[in-house]
């Protein structure tokens, strides 16, 4: 199959995403954007920069679709990023046009302008189906997944008890706070664990186009805008507001508490500790009436990567792996103490699970099991339309 790939790589979209189609046998044509993408939030790019990047990226579609017919256009883009328009007349060349999008349950605006302009909508989170709906648009569940080629075991000694990587919000310092105050040797490396605040201020992230501002106004007029505002940005607003609390970090000793990790050396990380720590919570705290958790990519990473997994329940993790034979979950604070310390006084039965779940993770949950997923719901074959 023949695809046009519009994924700007700003995490780990082309170690997950474009090498998994090339190794699937497709060709890939990926975008030559000639300009990043990660100033969108200005008045200036909306003005000046985005109709000309439109401009360019359909004259550079038009012209791989002249040189051999493209069967799908695969994109991950934001309404920031590009106009309806561009993939009204994508469609009309007779392209099948799918877009991926992540963290749509609180960020769903930034995607609910072109969501509806695609053929379908590649959407991880099952909660998040019911927005795209409600706006027109074909949402497919497709489930994250990691990249064995990048996410394995390493062969290495453990040198600790209880580890997590990844950004600091949410409830995220108290659970690890509560830990060390039960004694437990836990570490954790990522974004706004050596400072006093959390990372990325919400306003930082606004899109200050005119539609947002207007927008953004409306809901400002009254209370229930504010509430909405702040529900529809979690986690975002939540590490504004918490951003000055001198108390934010303390009891969580400075020597355990680590930057951002490279990739290999994350990835390391995994089979250097005996128990990888996974939160799900995008709220402050764990026990909102409104709490959202969606699963996250790290619940395919860390098993892949060998690690010995112990996150948050959610129902949903039981379609992926069986509970307490290839991961473990923990409901509270004080279960996930509890499970800590049993499994870190129970090696034999920790490395049985860790083996069950990086064999699962293996067998079930790669990209390339998501992408022979999607293609089999939106009707493509696997090795395409054209012989």
């Amino acid at each position: 199959m023949r695809i046009f790939y519009a994924v700007h790589n700003e995490w780990e979209e082309d170690r997950n995403l474009y090498e998994t189609l090339v190794g699937m046998g497709h060709e890939v044509i990926p975008c030559d954007w000639g300009t990043p993408l990660h100033e969108t939030d200005t008045l200036y790019w909306q003005k000046k920069e985005k109709p000309r990047v439109n401009g360019m990226f359909l004259k550079c579609v038009k012209k791989a679709h002249h040189e051999k017919p493209i069967d799908l256009f695969f994109s991950y883009f934001y309404s920031s990023v590009v106009y309806p328009e561009t993939i009204q007349e994508i469609r009309r060349w007779g392209i099948l046009t799918v877009n991926y999008s992540c963290n749509n349950i609180p960020q769903f605006d930034l995607v609910e302008e072109i969501a509806p302009y695609f053929d379908f909508c590649m959407v991880p989170e099952e909660k998040a189906l019911d927005s795209f709906h409600k706006v027109g648009a074909r949402p497919v569940h497709i489930q994250m997944a990691a990249n064995p080629r990048y996410y394995h075991p390493v062969n290495c000694s453990q040198e600790f008890d209880a580890i997590f990587l990844g950004q600091c919000y949410a409830d995220r310092a108290e659970m690890i706070r509560f830990l060390s105050d039960q004694g437990i040797d836990v570490r954790v490396w990522g974004l706004g664990w050596r400072r006093r605040h959390r990372v990325d201020p919400f306003l930082a992230k606004l899109h200050l186009d005119r539609k947002r501002i207007k927008k953004l106004l409306k809901k400002l007029s009254c209370w229930e805008g504010w509430m909405t505002l702040f529900e529809s940005n979690v986690p975002l607003m939540g590490k504004a507001m918490q951003k000055e609390d001198p108390r934010f970090l303390e009891g969580i000793p400075l020597e355990r508490r680590g930057p951002p990790l490279p990739f290999d050396e994350m990835v390391r990380m995994y089979s250097r500790s005996r128990i990888s720590l996974g939160f799900l919570s995008l709220y402050p705290t764990p026990d909102s009436a409104r709490s959202i958790k969606p699963i996250r990519q790290r619940e395919f990473e860390a098993p892949m990567s060998g690690a010995f997994y112990l996150t948050e329940y959610l129902p949903e993790l039981e379609r992926y792996y069986e509970i307490g034979k290839e991961i473990v979950c923990y409901r509270d604070k004080k279960e996930l103490a509890e499970k800590v310390k049993y499994y870190l006084s129970h090696p034999e039965e920790r490395e049985r699970i860790r083996q069950a779940g990086y064999a699962r993770a293996l067998k079930e949950h790669t990209w390339e099991h998501r992408f022979q997923e999607l293609f089999r719901l939106i009707g493509v074959p696997k090795k395409g339309f054209r012989s």
